[in-house]
């Protein structure tokens, strides 16, 4: 294997005609991809991520509010709406290597976390615990429901699905992938919230 001073594998590319030559190539891939939790909850964390690379490349940050930073994985403890938007990140390593990309970040505004009675009768929110299969399944008093949110105890939404139709009486929602743990199910009303506490094993 051939390797530039970064330790980066290198293309070789051999051609023979009457002398034979060979091309060396040490340049690294520079494209950049820009990340995060995206969407956040109002006054939760946000975590941006990009691309790691060999070398001594330089990561800049830009975003809402007037957000800079020079770490290639920086944080905001706390955001709000204003927080809401496209974040840039540049790698620049040399005249050759510069790669710009961007995320867009979505806050929304979450009540307060506080489980909620419900009326089986109404809602019925099963098998609970879980492992791979979460139904949710609503009677005629309950027309109306927006939304269906799955969120960490810290704010974080993993999974959300908007419902169309305001007649639909049963959603499935896949959890075998989110990791074993507490979490809170939202459900979103036209006048109410409902905030249901599951487990997944």
């Amino acid at each position: 294997m051939v390797t530039n001073y970064a330790n980066i594998p290198a293309t070789v590319e051999f051609s023979i005609d009457t002398i034979s030559t060979a091309t060396l190539s040490c340049a690294q891939n520079c494209v950049t991809n820009a990340f995060s939790n995206s969407p956040v909850c109002d006054g939760a964390s946000l975590q941006l991520n990009s691309t790691s690379h060999l070398g001594g490349g330089i990561y800049t940050w830009s975003g809402p509010n007037g957000f800079t930073s020079n770490v290639q994985n920086p944080s905001i403890m706390t955001v709000n709406s204003s927080s809401e938007g496209f974040y840039y990140v540049s790698y620049t390593q040399d005249t050759t290597c510069n790669y710009t990309d961007s995320v867009w970040v979505e806050v929304e505004t979450c009540a307060s976390i506080i489980e909620s009675e419900i009326d089986e009768s109404v809602v019925s929110v099963y098998p609970n615990p879980t492992k791979e299969i979460l139904n949710i399944s609503f009677s005629e008093k309950s027309l109306g429901i927006t939304k269906i949110k799955l969120m960490t105890l810290t704010g974080q939404i993993l999974y959300q699905e908007k419902v169309l139709n305001s007649k639909a009486s049963f959603i499935s929602m896949n959890t075998a992938e989110i990791p074993s743990g507490i979490y809170f199910l939202i459900i979103e009303s036209e006048n109410q919230m409902i905030t249901k506490k599951v487990i997944i094993e």
